[in-house]
């Protein structure tokens, strides 16, 4: 791959692979004479993904909403973008100070607010009840049964059932990865990365990735970044924010359970007691899962 890039890269001096999670797709840093870039290359020519990353970066830009520029795109397989180093806005929340995390949460707020204002006709893609439902039957398949007897899983997928059943569609323009880990930090600036599976979905679904964010903690924070979010009128009523979180959490859950043992990446591993206290502190949780929610949080230690 390093020599396929050299080969289509002028001068490039120098090629490091970045390390990257869960992506089918492979990350370089080019160190060019001047200046570094970083290509994003797919294992074979995707020609419809590269097209819309182009153009959902262009519609990013043009919303104000800071994302890594496309330099060139490289025979259907790659792009060439900013590089915007290594820092990711996660550290900030897992191990800042509280005046730092309210320096960077109004421009996190801000960001949300500008996402708000994209048309929902800018995607066809939605995530709706029945993409919602296939989610909970994934997070059932990798996540719960490994831990809960037959009997209380069935129980449980009726639960949910009802749980997704009560999200409101009302569907607006999403990044649907909306999380610490996909926000870097450059220049005092945050910008936005991993947006290409942008779709319709429910009002408060990018905005509860971040309030229960599965790679950090917001804590007391959280209230204030949902007071503020309400009121400058980009969540619906406060209900809704809790079944959405219920849901979206519990989704994550599936992911780290199928990349934990179907996948054996053990490095997602850390991040599952953190999740699971999002959902045993939600305060829907115990009216949508019932005695359920112990199963879940008690044998896994939460």
């Amino acid at each position: 791959m390093k020599t396929w890039l050299r080969e289509r890269v002028e001068g490039v001096e120098r090629i490091v692979k970045i390390r990257a999670e869960a992506s089918t797709r492979a990350f370089f840093r080019l160190q060019l004479k001047n200046e570094t870039r970083v290509a994003m290359v797919y294992p074979g020519p995707e020609p419809q993904a590269l097209a819309r990353i182009r153009r959902l970066t262009d519609l990013y830009l043009e919303h104000g909403i800071p994302v890594p520029r496309i330099h060139a795109v490289l025979e259907d397989r790659a792009l060439v973008q900013d590089d915007l180093g290594n820092r990711r806005l996660q550290p900030v929340f897992t191990r800042g100070s509280i005046k730092e995390k309210r320096l960077w949460l109004p421009r996190v707020i801000d960001i949300l607010e500008k996402l708000a204002g994209i048309s929902r006709e800018e995607t066809e893609s939605v995530l709706d009840h029945d993409r919602l439902h296939w989610e909970m039957e994934f997070f059932l398949r990798h996540f719960a049964s490994r831990i809960m007897e037959p009997r209380a899983a069935r129980r449980l997928e009726a639960e949910l059932v009802g749980l997704v059943e009560t999200i409101k569609p009302d569907p607006v323009f999403a990044h649907r990865d909306f999380h610490s880990r996909n926000m870097m930090v450059d220049d005092g600036e945050i910008y936005l990365v991993d947006f290409q599976d942008s779709l319709r979905a429910p009002r408060a679904y990018d905005a509860v990735s971040f309030a229960w964010d599965a790679y950090m903690d917001l804590g007391k924070l959280r209230g204030e970044f949902l007071d503020d979010l309400e009121n400058r009128g980009v969540l619906p009523a406060r209900e809704q924010v809790y079944l959405t979180a219920l849901q979206r959490d519990l989704k994550a859950l599936g992911t780290f359970g199928f990349q934990v043992h179907a996948r054996g990446n053990l490095s997602y591993q850390r991040y599952i007691p953190r999740t699971l206290r999002h959902v045993k502190a939600n305060p829907m949780a115990r009216e949508m899962l019932g005695d359920n929610l112990d199963n879940l949080t008690e044998k896994t230690g939460s």
